[in-house]
């Protein structure tokens, strides 16, 4: 086992971890004033940003084609699928919602102008804010970042003690592109804290060596993972059919599988799925990644 660890620790030296939305930038690319960066790349706006009430606005058009979002615009109506800006209206409807905005859009020769960080956000986009200086402390630069996140998210409820297991998580998330917030237990508690996630309705995917059994879970609050596993996670699901021990670990009374196994030196990590978590093909694509990671790492 210490061989594994060992190799574990040298192959996570070796691996890239996911990084958030870049902010460091020179002062050299960068135009005195307000300046707009979008997935790392300076945006040129025709007619510069806003800026009100400490906040910016940018042209709504030029976001939309930084991003690659589709989008329509006429008579003082930005639409963007189901989302839909009126100018002068410090509202927007989303679907059949109305939802509030600090500050309305409004149209400046011909361009489209929105608040940044409510327009960025409904695109499933982080923004930040940073300032560039010169050497005699004034600002010389203002930058708006947007960056776009990865379509899916979810929340994991990990062992606060385990840094390797983060470590690997981390490189799963950049795999399957899946942004992962991870939840940290106390580690001696964290069977218990699994269980109150669980009898809570949570929608956090909850991370176990074991300690809870299947057959202690009460049923409907575990997704059924067997309709994914066949085209998701093909090798898991070879694995389930051929370990009976296995097979046993993640299968419930109804012959559901209810747990991702992850064979791991000579344990078994289990994930579980509540159905509460929107998009279990998500998960199951994020765990897979997982799994392929860590079957890399046993094998150097």
């Amino acid at each position: 086992m210490k061989k594994v660890l060992i190799s574990l620790l040298l192959c996570l030296c070796l691996l890239p971890l996911p990084v958030m939305a870049e902010t460091e930038t020179s002062s050299q690319t960068l135009s005195p004033g307000w300046n707009l960066i979008v997935n790392g790349q300076i945006v040129t706006l025709e007619n510069g940003l806003l800026v009100e009430q400490d906040r910016a606005l940018a042209s709504a058009q030029a976001l939309c084609d930084a991003l690659g979002v589709p989008y329509s615009y006429e008579d003082g109506i930005f639409t963007i699928g189901t989302i839909v800006y009126t100018c002068g209206e410090a509202t927007c409807t989303i679907g059949e919602q109305t939802v509030e905005m600090e500050i309305a859009p409004r149209e400046v020769a011909g361009t489209f102008y929105v608040p940044v960080r409510f327009f960025a956000e409904q695109l499933n986009c982080q923004v930040d804010f940073k300032e560039e200086f010169n050497e005699d402390g004034t600002v010389y630069a203002s930058v708006v970042f947007v960056q776009a996140l990865p379509v899916y998210s979810m929340r994991i409820l990990v062992p606060g003690d385990n840094q390797n297991l983060h470590h690997i998580l981390q490189i799963a998330s950049a795999l399957s592109e899946t942004y992962v917030e991870l939840v940290p237990s106390v580690a001696e508690q964290h069977t218990e804290w699994c269980r109150v996630s669980l009898s809570g309705g949570d929608s956090t995917v909850i991370y176990d060596t074991g300690e809870l059994a299947v057959s202690g879970i009460a049923d409907g609050l575990l997704a059924n993972l067997s309709p994914y596993l066949a085209t998701l996670a093909p090798d898991v699901a070879a694995l389930i059919e051929n370990d009976k021990e296995i097979q046993k670990l993640v299968t419930n009374a109804e012959g559901n599988i209810i747990a991702f196994p992850i064979p791991f030196g000579e344990t078994t990590e289990l994930f579980y799925v509540p159905q509460t978590v929107e998009g279990v093909e998500h998960a199951v694509t994020f765990l897979n990644a997982y799994y392929q990671v860590v079957k890399a790492l046993m094998i150097a």
